[in-house]
């Protein structure tokens, strides 16, 4: 049984949901899946389903997913269990912002077990649900010292903290970089990022690195790396991020066989 196999397929689902007041409601979405990948790591006894996917509104998919509703089998008859789903954002960086239009993200479900080796394919079928984030809020801004100790935002549905932190990352051309880490033990996905100075005057630091995913699971920092001004010592920092604002609901019915070929078993209509 090989263990990688490509599939190159297209499924469309739409969301929209009103704006509360103070909010920022982002256009009707469009999710996309495509460029599915079927992964299996030496030594483990798992089968990683991984999907591309991308949604046209300028909203995210969020996680986790519910793919409780979700059935995987080989050709066998084998049923293998689902131990482990996520959505992993990608990140771009514009105009203070983490996202493209696009909303990029990669969808992993991991089984709990392998296909029977005698397997040509695996059927995965159900349906799984996917939180979008549409609305964009704001935490509060934080006054920031370089080189102190974490300040602690609130989540204000979850009461779950956020740590933000800016200390050094060395010089480029004689200009100080700055490492600004934002960490939290709960899923969050960020929109975007802004700088003041303290008397509120507005800037855009030139960022040097960023890193090409989020981590969802937030299991490290998500750190980023600016080119900030000499003798600059403390700036206040604004985070928005994507709040849930429903859920879309994606029929899944296909065939996937080793040899990188796919069947659907019956038109998908999201």
């Amino acid at each position: 049984m090989k263990t990688t196999a490509f599939l190159l397929f297209f499924l469309c689902a739409s969301l929209s949901s009103p704006a509360g007041d103070g909010e920022k409601d982002l256009p009707r979405d469009s999710l996309v899946f495509s460029e599915m990948r079927i992964v299996h790591q030496k030594n483990d006894k798992s089968l990683t389903l991984s999907f591309k996917l991308s949604c046209s509104g300028g909203g995210v998919p969020l996680t986790p997913p519910d793919a409780r509703g979700l059935a995987v089998v080989d050709s066998t008859g084998k049923k293998l269990g689902i131990r482990n789903v996520r959505v992993i954002p990608e990140l771009s960086y514009e105009n203070d912002s983490f996202h493209a239009p696009e909303g990029k993200a990669e969808l992993s479900i991991q089984t709990d077990s392998l296909p029977s080796v005698q397997a040509e394919w695996v059927r995965i079928s159900g349906n799984i649900s996917i939180p979008m984030g549409r609305k964009v809020l704001k935490f509060p801004a934080q006054e920031i010292e370089f080189e102190e100790s974490p300040s602690i935002i609130r989540h204000p549905k979850t009461g779950n903290p956020i740590h933000l932190r800016i200390s050094s990352a060395g010089q480029e051309a004689n200009s100080p970089l700055f490492s600004v880490d934002i960490g939290s033990n709960s899923p969050v996905i960020l929109h975007s990022i802004t700088f003041q100075y303290p008397d509120g005057t507005p800037f855009h630091p030139k960022m040097m690195e960023i890193p090409v995913r989020q981590n969802a699971e937030n299991e490290q920092p998500l750190r980023l790396i600016y080119l900030f001004r000499p003798n600059t010592r403390t700036l206040l920092v604004t985070l928005s991020y994507f709040d849930e604002s429903g859920t879309t609901e994606i029929p899944v019915n296909f065939n996937i066989g080793f040899d990188g070929s796919a069947s659907p078993l019956k038109k998908m209509n999201p």
